[in-house]
């Protein structure tokens, strides 16, 4: 399991330039980067953006490239220019020995070219740094992710506590029920006098809505459902490496057997352990948008 929140940094120095790349990364449905990079070095981006996708599947990224320094920067000397503007001062002057003053040349515009050194030949070096930070980053996700793994494993398994105490109070709940409108038939039964034909009649209609209301309060179905996908869940967190979407799906499916449960029985400490299942499945489903 991996988280989608990490950091990794690294830096190093070339002709008196210190550079430092620096990746961050949240949560995010789908995977996005953003690139930082200054002008001269945008050149790298479509490199790290490929290395990113191949190491990253998930989660929103942030990568800044800086720099402490001046940056080299190559002078040359425009000859051609140079001769081209002293020929027009004679033209202009009509004087062929004419005399130009030092600080005028240097002053001139275009005569001296200053071009920033290309990095492209480093480029080796960039992408070592660069997959540098990006494992760092990587291993922080993924030790956030086994620290999440191990909680959610304790999250579930509670789940399946809480799940197995529903089961034994909802078996005792409906053993009470039953025996409850058994011995209410037989001590009715028993009376020989009650027993006249409008009587029956309305001891039927009673006993209709006794048995519609201890079929509508079952949850067995839902015990069963949630006894099938908490160990599924399990399974998936203690093996998968892409969990989180899945995941969410059995989540909503939990909290839907959960809702139907609490809404379907009368009894309080069954309906005090279902908020409790709720609670738990809220954090999971949380915890779920962080993981990829």
């Amino acid at each position: 399991m991996e988280s989608m929140t990490g950091y990794g940094a690294s830096s190093f120095q070339m002709d008196g330039v210190k550079f430092f790349f620096a990746i961050r990364s949240i949560n995010s449905r789908y995977f996005e980067v953003t690139l930082n990079f200054p002008p001269e070095f945008r050149w790298f981006e479509a490199r790290a953006e490929s290395l990113t996708r191949k190491k990253i599947k998930r989660g929103k990224l942030d990568v800044l490239l800086e720099y402490e320094g001046d940056l080299p920067a190559e002078s040359k000397f425009n000859e051609p220019l140079l001769n081209s503007f002293i020929d027009t001062f004679r033209k202009f002057y009509h004087k062929k020995n004419i005399q130009i003053p030092m600080d005028v040349l240097v002053h001139l515009p275009g005569i001296f070219q200053v071009n920033p050194k290309s990095w492209r030949d480093a480029g080796s070096r960039f992408e070592f740094y660069f997959a540098r930070a990006l494992l760092k980053m990587e291993r922080q996700r993924k030790k956030e992710g086994r620290a999440i793994q191990s909680w959610m494993k304790q999250r579930i398994r509670y789940l399946l506590r809480l799940n197995q105490k529903i089961r034994i109070l909802h078996d005792r709940h409906q053993k009470k029920s039953e025996k409850q409108a058994r011995e209410k038939l037989y001590s009715i039964i028993s009376d020989k006098k009650s027993l006249s034909t409008g009587f029956l009649r309305k001891l039927w209609i009673e006993s209709r809505d006794e048995i519609l209301e201890l079929y509508q309060s079952d949850i067995t179905e839902e015990i069963e459902r949630l006894a099938i996908h908490l160990p599924e869940m399990l399974n998936i967190v203690e093996k998968e490496e892409e969990v989180g979407k899945k995941l969410e799906f059995y989540l909503q499916e939990v909290l839907r057997e959960v809702n139907t449960l609490t809404s379907k029985t009368h009894a309080a400490e069954i309906n005090r352990l279902g908020i409790a299942m709720k609670v738990e499945i809220e954090k999971l489903r949380e915890q779920s948008r962080n993981i990829v």
